[in-house]
């Protein structure tokens, strides 16, 4: 691959409770927000991307796992939406239905959540990457939208087809429906998913209104 990985070194063990593994030290640092040159995202999606994931399967996640996974519809329509402030359920409707229909496109490997600190830096060029518990079988755009939010929307055109920005942003404007999903998923207490709640609305009226 060609990028460091936190490969394991030594057996899971559990104390009191809690389970561990050492791993190897990844060098690096996450990259701030709206830098990265596109030239050397384009070659960490290409990296990620063509990893052979047939050998893989059994062992990845479902694409949006964390959300519902093959249940994230329904969860979005009976548990998400009703959560939201009246005013913007309707944009959320749109976005989650948007999501739903998205045309079927090769799959790939993915790593679901292909930026902040999961994807570590040294000296303007991706060190190593953390983190692989959200990968999965589905198309460049999963990859594409993480990388689009943290690095800067408007470098996704010099690292992808206009189709596939297209279908990024597709998915970018669920993401923070996906995190309300996830709390409900998660049974987190009623606070904290109202919380997230209200932050998707604002969210939406102040991108999608």
């Amino acid at each position: 691959m060609g990028l460091a990985l936190p490969w394991s070194l030594g057996p899971v063990i559990e104390i009191n409770g809690v389970c561990a593994v050492a791993t190897e030290f990844v060098a690096g640092s996450p990259c701030p927000v709206g830098e990265g040159s596109p030239g050397e995202l384009r070659r960490l999606l290409d990296v990620v991307s063509s990893v052979d994931a047939v050998p893989l399967r059994g062992l990845l996640a479902d694409p949006l796992s964390f959300c519902g996974g093959a249940a994230w519809y329904r969860i979005q329509v009976d548990e998400v939406l009703p959560r939201l402030d009246p005013q913007t359920r309707v944009l959320a409707r749109e976005a989650v239905e948007a999501l739903a229909s998205l045309g079927a496109e090769h799959r790939v490997f993915s790593h679901g959540d292909l930026g902040g600190h999961n994807v570590l830096w040294d000296q303007g060029r991706v060190s190593g990457i953390l983190d692989w518990n959200l990968s999965s079988e589905s198309d460049r755009a999963t990859d594409l939208a993480s990388l689009g939010v943290w690095h800067g929307w408007e470098k996704l055109s010099e690292i992808a087809s206009a189709d596939q920005v297209h279908r990024a942003l597709v998915r970018r404007n669920t993401f923070r429906l996906q995190q309300v999903g996830f709390l409900v998923v998660s049974r987190r207490p009623d606070s904290e998913i109202s919380a997230a709640a209200d932050k998707a609305s604002t969210w939406l009226r102040e991108n999608l209104a």
